[in-house]
């Protein structure tokens, strides 16, 4: 084989956006006990993972408390739980208009927006949720993604390690600025970072393929191929499939190189161009180490 062509890193793993629960009961004091029985009602059902049972019972509560941004604020956390984020963003819009400096409203508010693609929405309801509660941990964790997918990489890695200052355990936080230290191209870094989290969280998958990215990057194959084989036991992730064939093509093991770029293609037939296109380069020699 001969010759040499950079093959690029796909889908770098970063953590999942998280939302903040708070919990329904309140005072007697400030509500009617009827609210307050369907609101603890409602978080015991959340808690199990009844979350339509849930959200009756948070409708008996705002039947009986109308004016009062807690239950639309819970009614929201629980619609995103079951991904009906536009349905979540329109309860913490209700909360916030009745409760304009409720931070942990316009986090969660956020994160919906994030999953539905409207980044620039997201960023200002992090700014204003962490300028109300500076010490969210979730909330800078959070936004450093958000950065992250709007290429500030250097506001990824503030944010990451502002939130791991708050919370040195978060895993989350330290994949994000693993990830983030990857793309700048500080490999020793990133595998640092990735190693943290690893350290704290052994079955975190998306680690495991990241660092495994790194140390493909640098040419490390056998610590690439092990930790692509740990994040494919753990969880199925598709790419990780066609970057360990990637790793295993440049020991020489071809064979086996198109064996995991098939498997890719089966696990998830929306790479198929990336595929086919590593296939090639296979076949034409242009894939070395």
């Amino acid at each position: 084989m001969s010759g040499k062509v950079s093959v690029a890193k796909r889908n770098l793993l970063f953590s999942i956006i998280h939302i903040l629960v708070l919990a329904c009961s309140v005072s007697l004091a400030q509500a009617s006990r009827s609210a307050a029985a369907y609101r603890e009602r409602a978080a015991t059902k959340f808690a199990r993972g009844d979350l339509s049972g849930a959200i009756a019972d948070i409708d008996a509560a705002i039947a009986f408390e109308p004016a009062w941004a807690l239950p639309y604020y819970n009614r929201g956390s629980v619609r995103y739980a079951q991904h009906d984020l536009e349905g979540a963003i329109a309860d913490f819009d209700v909360a916030i208009s009745i409760d304009p400096k409720f931070a942990a409203a316009y986090l969660n508010r956020a994160s919906a927006r994030q999953n539905l693609g409207d980044l620039e929405g997201a960023l200002a309801d992090f700014d204003r949720g962490l300028s109300l509660d500076p010490k969210q941990s979730v909330g800078y964790c959070n936004r450093a993604i958000v950065r992250a997918q709007t290429g500030n990489t250097d506001g990824a890695i503030a944010d990451s390690t502002k939130a791991i200052e708050l919370n040195p355990k978060m895993v989350e936080a330290y994949n994000t600025r693993g990830c983030a230290w990857l793309k700048k191209g500080n490999l020793e870094l990133a595998i640092a970072d990735f190693g943290r989290a690893l350290k704290i969280a052994p079955r975190f998958a998306a680690s495991y393929y990241n660092r495994a990215n790194a140390y493909l990057d640098i040419g490390e194959m056998d610590k690439a191929i092990a930790d692509y084989d740990r994040a494919l036991e753990l969880d199925s992730i598709a790419v990780a499939y066609g970057n360990r064939g990637i790793a295993k093509v440049m020991q020489g093991k071809e064979a086996e190189g198109m064996k995991d770029f098939e498997k890719a293609l089966k696990a998830d037939p929306g790479l198929e161009s990336w595929i086919r296109r590593l296939i090639d380069r296979v076949n034409d020699g242009r894939v070395t180490r």
